[in-house]
């Protein structure tokens, strides 16, 4: 695990489709997509701190519009963040020893990936703290 001193400070940036087309579906009831993205230069901030145990709090505009599942680091949480770290965790082979916090900057079901940019943001914050290469 790297040494950190300090909190590990991740962005998660707002995904603005360009365009978005439903081009066929899958086999599998999928439906096959093309789509252009670019990212905007706001979003959620991932904030990952050393602790003795996994510790998950919400904070910023949105934070209150949050369920209670989705607001618990509980095994059963509904949150994608603490999903993401309790998978990637496992397959990483560490122990979740974490403080993470969320800064909610945009709202929640905006069609901005803010999910996914978070998870995504948790997991990259993750790979640097415990020196796991990119390209695993």
């Amino acid at each position: 695990m790297s040494d950190i001193h300090s909190p590990l400070k991740v962005f998660a940036p707002a995904k603005v489709n360009l365009f978005l087309h439903i081009v066929g579906k899958m086999p599998n009831g999928y439906h096959a997509l093309e789509s252009l993205v670019t990212f905007a230069d706001v979003g959620d901030d991932i904030v990952i701190s050393p602790a003795q145990d996994l510790r998950f709090s919400i904070e910023g505009p949105f934070a209150n519009a949050f369920s209670h599942a989705e607001r618990t680091q509980a095994p059963d949480s509904q949150n994608i963040v603490v999903r993401a770290v309790r998978e990637f965790s496992k397959r990483a082979d560490q122990k979740p020893d974490l403080d993470i916090t969320l800064v909610k900057n945009l709202p929640l079901g905006a069609g901005l990936g803010g999910g996914s940019a978070d998870a995504a943001a948790a997991i990259w914050g993750l790979m640097k703290l415990w020196d796991i290469p990119r390209d695993v």
